[in-house]
């Protein structure tokens, strides 16, 4: 069982099943009630998102308790956020690989008037799905919001605040601004494709409050200043027009941006390593639900060096995965 804010997510069979209980709502009718409708819609839309990139919802309801449950697909991987903490920065046409999988998610939830609002590391998660590695799903659109008919929405939040996570808020939700549409997700985006290519978000703040406000004022230091990858100049003349102030001015849609990333940023010899070395982010699951990454080939190389062992070739994988069938690697 893992938990989560308000709701927990429990793995049972061949599929997570994320419940929200009535008896740890509060006595608050009006809170109990706001989360259990933020549940509620969260199933309801993701449900009716049909991208391969967008986490499947199999079925919801309200038990004969009173709680509200949604069975959603049981996945075996990373978020990125887990991921860039065990192993750091991601190269950047690794990086290129998994943004435009998101981009595929945000289009189609777009199309549909729907803007999801807390795009960041931790709510994409990259898996094996069959014998496609770095799959990517996009998780929890528990506070997504509707682009059409905005002036009579319900604010979902739980104590009356701006929703979404600081470190990855576009401007316009930091300064509550109703009328916003699409490209606040495109402006996370571009925050999350910062923190692949650096390990660090694009501000750092004492406080959330800090964090929103240097979203809406401050200009953010280039990717390639802290990276310790050769970012090409068109992938961070993306990034940085992902991350303007003004909606207008950054990519007007995540189909726009996704065709932006296929045609400017080539797909390099260091992105194919990944698959001809079989550097996918997961290499098993082990019986207690724990994952052991086989991340890229920076993961490898410290792993190498930790071991003192020398291979090479695409006898590597395979040595290194010997090297791990003990156990869990340690971070």
């Amino acid at each position: 069982m893992k938990c989560g804010g308000r709701g927990t997510a429990c793995w049972h069979g061949p599929a997570a099943i994320k419940l929200i209980r009535r008896d740890v709502l509060g006595a608050n009718e009006r809170v109990r009630d706001a989360v259990v409708r933020r549940f509620e819609r969260e199933a309801h839309d993701t449900a009716a998102l049909e991208s391969i990139h967008t986490i499947d919802v199999y079925d919801f309801g309200v038990t004969e308790d009173g709680d509200f449950y949604y069975a959603m697909e049981l996945l075996a991987g990373l978020s990125l956020e887990r991921f860039v903490q065990m192993f750091g920065p991601v190269e950047p046409a690794r990086a290129v690989y998994l943004l435009r999988q998101v981009c595929h998610s945000l289009g189609e939830a777009h199309a549909q008037g729907l803007v999801h609002r807390d795009i960041k590391p931790a709510n994409i998660f990259v898996c094996r799905l069959g014998p496609d590695d770095d799959f990517v799903k996009v998780l929890d659109f528990g506070i997504v919001k509707h682009a059409e008919g905005t002036a009579t929405l319900t604010m979902l939040t739980m104590e009356g605040g701006t929703m979404g996570t600081p470190a990855y808020m576009a401007p316009e939700i930091a300064l509550g601004q109703r009328n916003m549409d699409g490209r606040a997700d495109i402006y996370s985006l571009g925050c999350v494709a910062y923190y692949l290519l650096t390990g660090d978000p694009v501000f750092s703040a004492e406080t959330p409050v800090g964090m929103a406000l240097a979203h809406v004022h401050d200009e953010p230091v280039r990717p390639s200043e802290l990276s310790e990858f050769q970012i090409p100049a068109a992938l961070e003349a993306i990034i940085l027009e992902c991350l303007a102030k003004d909606p207008t001015a950054r990519p007007a849609s995540a189909s726009v941006l996704d065709a932006r990333l296929a045609a400017r940023c080539v797909m390099t010899r260091g992105h194919q390593s990944l698959r001809t070395h079989g550097g996918s982010v997961i290499s098993r699951i082990s019986s207690r639900g724990e994952a052991t990454p086989r991340s890229g080939l920076r993961c490898l190389d410290k792993l190498l060096h930790q071991r003192s062992v020398r291979v090479a070739g695409r006898d590597s994988i395979a040595s290194w995965s010997r090297l791990l069938s003990g156990g869990r690697m340690a971070k």
